[in-house]
């Protein structure tokens, strides 16, 4: 009695795939941990292909880039409250048609927050612990949503149909 052909096809059924995956020992063992774009690159060769990214704090895109670099066909949503970034956001997604961005930040709830802003703008926190005022950096209300909100909207409605 074959029950793996069965259980497969009730797993398909249910809107999932089921496949063996190559061996462990088949991953070349002297790519080093800790990189992130071996790290893409070992999920593309395991299997995993994502359809959509989600890139909250997106900043100037690098992470979303990287990303498009190792999944070339990922629609790519952005989220960054600084206005600051919106010059190279524009761009990114001008490069990358697919992709979009929200000048927003991400929370809990909707509402607004305070940002603190980190000289190279890369490290800047909402942390609510985070006072500029200790630190002598600026700070600014931002706006923020939350992903179920932009789900309920259907803002990623075109990059979530293949789901």
């Amino acid at each position: 009695m074959r029950i793996l052909p069965r259980i497969k096809s009730i797993i398909n059924k249910m809107g999932y795939e089921v496949r063996r995956l190559p061996p462990l020992s088949s991953v070349p063992s002297h790519r080093p941990v800790g990189d992130i774009q071996l790290f893409l690159e070992d999920l593309r060769y395991r299997g995993f292909m994502p359809h959509f990214l989600l890139d909250i704090g997106g900043n100037v895109g690098s992470w979303s880039q990287r990303c498009k670099g190792v999944f070339p066909d990922i629609d790519c949503f952005l989220m960054e409250p600084q206005p600051e970034m919106k010059s190279p956001l524009d761009q990114f997604c001008a490069e990358f048609p697919g992709s979009s961005w929200i000048q927003a930040a991400a929370g809990a709830a909707p509402g607004k927050l305070v940002l603190t802003i980190w000289d190279d703008r890369q490290g800047s926190s909402l942390w609510p612990g985070l006072t500029g005022q200790d630190l002598s950096l600026p700070q600014e209300t931002v706006p923020v949503v939350t992903v179920d909100s932009l789900i309920e909207q259907r803002v990623f409605a075109d990059s979530l149909s293949v789901f």
